[in-house]
């Protein structure tokens, strides 16, 4: 999962952009996070975000669930540092070493 912050400010709104979500379910979340001044947070899973997305009015990018290849961290990071990024872009990565993951 990573998540696109546009502030840190007061953290309090959040959107959600997901696998499963129709076409206009995915447009709207990404002009809400665009447009609508409250809205500080972009949840996205890295499938989801991982292609075809841009989000230059993202300034931080906030890694918790690593997937197994770097690679698609890395391209989840790329949807915030695009040609027309005009923020300071900031990444952290959390990692813990008690992370248990579950299986279905």
């Amino acid at each position: 999962m990573v998540i696109f912050i546009v502030h840190i400010i007061s953290i309090s709104i959040l959107v959600s952009y997901k696998g499963g979500m129709s076409d206009n379910q995915k447009k709207q979340v990404v002009s809400d996070f665009r447009n609508k001044a409250d809205i500080y947070v972009f949840l996205g899973t890295f499938k989801a975000v991982g292609v075809g997305l841009t989000l230059t009015e993202a300034s931080y990018v906030i890694h918790f669930d690593h997937w197994w290849n770097p690679a698609v961290m890395k391209q989840a990071e790329d949807r915030a540092h695009r040609i027309g990024q005009e923020n300071k872009l900031t990444v952290y990565s959390f990692w813990g070493s008690c992370v248990l993951s579950v299986l279905n």
